[in-house]
């Protein structure tokens, strides 16, 4: 089943409210919690939430190996709209990492996955086209990218705040 736990919902809250290590802390409650259950869905999202936590502490190398045990898992069992977002996770942190190429060979993958939100997966490919060009100094290139998806929030149903973010990796 495909539910999130009251633990899985803690964890995003204070992921979102920049408390990362209560954010970790809820994030493994709910990877035991969905080992010791069988919810294979909330195990390997949590596993890829456990990732993104070291990625805000710049644990790059622990952030890939959080994400890489869940991916094949995530692939294998269709689960689209996950395997999108450990894509993305994946891409950011290689970005972050400073490693451009592998971070392109994930904005490939990610490129041909279709979600259950479309404006989102536009949104989401340009905003990555934005940080990889970032990432490669191309500074000109991202803002270019980032106006783009401002067109898009404001074009759709996608949170106004969305923006805000673009901004912040400006």
């Amino acid at each position: 089943a495909k539910y999130d736990s009251a633990f899985h919902r803690a964890g995003n809250l204070c992921y979102d409210n920049g408390r990362y290590i209560e954010a970790f802390e809820y994030y493994t409650y709910d990877l035991d919690l969905a080992q010791r259950t069988g919810n294979k869905f909330n195990y390997y999202s949590s596993m890829a939430n456990i990732g993104l936590v070291y990625d805000v502490f710049r644990e790059y190398n622990r952030a890939m190996y959080y994400y890489q045990l869940a991916y094949p898992h995530i692939h294998e069992n269709g689960w689209t709209d996950l395997e999108a977002a450990v894509l993305d996770m994946m891409f950011s942190t290689s970005c972050n990492a400073g490693h451009t190429k592998q971070a392109e060979g994930y904005l490939h993958q990610r490129r041909v996955i279709k979600t259950s939100k479309p404006d989102f997966d536009h949104y989401t490919i340009l905003k990555n086209y934005g940080q990889l060009a970032a990432a490669k100094g191309q500074y000109p290139t991202a803002i270019d990218y980032y106006k783009q998806t401002q067109q898009i929030i404001e074009g759709s149903k996608l949170p106004k705040w969305y923006d805000i973010a673009i901004f912040l990796q400006i």
